[in-house]
């Protein structure tokens, strides 16, 4: 019989933005409503997920408030999951759920999996709330989403025989290659416009949106009609804009803020290139654990410039899928910016190579099955 979960996730779920919101979605889609349901702190979470039916308990009072009312609140969820769901385990987003976590595991005796993406981990070293400490050492099985948290995941005293590598996935119907003048007409993007490069993510400082920013001019003098089309927002929005003015390039820059869904694999589909060269900011506990971006750029068959930290080598095969870069400068990534324009063709097998492998491996349908395997691994153990 499939092991029966709740996945419980305070702030990382849908409709919230980003990567660990889109794995947890894949993540119970894939598993479908038999084998999972969701507790979430999101109020305006859906009841149910759309195209899997996967329930949805938006039940906020157990990760917050005073230790007595969130007590309750627990006690409360617990045997109405128990009642409706019958579970046998329990799925943590992240370790920050670690209390709560902790606590309905005290009272069911469920068992922990928890999710690890990388910059809450390099966290907990200098952590003094105990809690989430406590949750991932406590936990049966620990899921890294790449090699470097695995790592990250050893360093603050993790058994090795309880981590498994599961990298995040991709919906690989919806990310998928397209025609680019068809896709920049739908977007509304002026015809006259040259080569495009595209960045995805939240605006804060470890995505690197400013080192592409000051590649711009090295870039621009051989291709002057380029543009660069930054998807996403955030806190270092104003930062960048300045930039922008400062390097004499607001003529070649398109902040598009957030988009829909639907919209999204459309600008992956109108760029030539993908961009987005995170770096390791260790010290503000700051780093790109993996990199879902990649794999969705990967899918519509695009070539990515990727920063040579964290786990972003999972990510992206340099050469065979993309280029990785100096992060900590902008010279390298003129450079490889350069080096895909100037050679469509590399661009081309680069981005078929990547919509290949993403197709084989970094897709739900076949992680479901490993997937499944871990949380069954995690019931089983004495």
């Amino acid at each position: 019989m499939p092991t029966k979960s709740i996945l419980l996730s305070s702030t990382y779920f849908p409709p919230q933005v980003g990567g660990i919101s889109a794995l947890m979605r894949g993540a119970a889609g894939a598993l479908g409503a038999s084998e999972v349901a969701c507790v979430t702190g999101v109020r305006e979470a859906p009841r149910t997920l759309p195209g899997s039916g996967v329930r949805v308990y938006r039940r906020p009072g157990i990760f917050g408030g005073n230790r007595l009312t969130q007590t309750l609140a627990v006690g409360a969820a617990v045997a109405e999951l128990t009642i409706r769901e019958h579970p046998q385990l329990l799925q943590v987003a992240t370790v920050y759920d670690g209390l709560p976590a902790l606590m309905i595991s005290r009272l069911t005796g469920w068992p922990l999996v928890v999710w690890a993406h990388g910059n809450e981990i390099l966290g907990l070293g200098k952590e003094t709330y105990p809690r989430p400490r406590q949750a991932i050492l406590k936990a049966s099985r620990v899921i890294a989403n790449s090699r470097f948290t695995h790592q990250l995941l050893l360093n603050v005293g993790v058994s090795e025989d309880r981590i498994r590598i599961f990298p995040p996935r991709c919906d690989v119907a919806a990310f998928t290659p397209g025609d680019t003048a068809q896709a920049r007409s739908t977007l509304g993007l002026p015809e006259e416009w040259g080569p495009v490069v595209l960045s995805v993510g939240g605006l804060v400082e470890r995505k690197g949106h400013d080192t592409v920013i000051a590649a711009l001019p090295t870039v621009l003098r051989e291709f002057p009609t380029l543009q660069y089309l930054i998807v996403g927002d955030g806190p270092n929005r104003g930062t960048l804009e300045r930039m922008v003015q400062q390097h004499g390039v607001s003529n070649h820059v398109r902040f598009e803020g957030r988009v829909t869904d639907e919209q999204l694999p459309l600008y992956y589909r109108a760029c030539d290139a993908f961009a987005m060269v995170s770096r390791d900011r260790s010290a503000e506990q700051d780093v790109e654990g993996f990199g879902i971006v990649f794999l969705e750029a990967a899918a519509t068959g695009k070539p990515s410039v990727g920063g040579r930290s964290g786990g972003i080598a999972d990510a992206v095969l340099d050469g065979q899928t993309g280029l990785l870069v100096d992060p900590t400068g902008p010279e390298d990534t003129a450079d490889a910016i350069l080096r895909l324009l100037r050679d469509p063709a590399l661009a081309t097998r680069l981005g078929a190579e990547g919509r290949r492998r993403t197709e084989a491996g970094f897709t739900w349908e076949s992680g479901v099955t490993e997937l499944r395997r871990i949380l069954a691994e995690a019931v089983q153990l004495p």
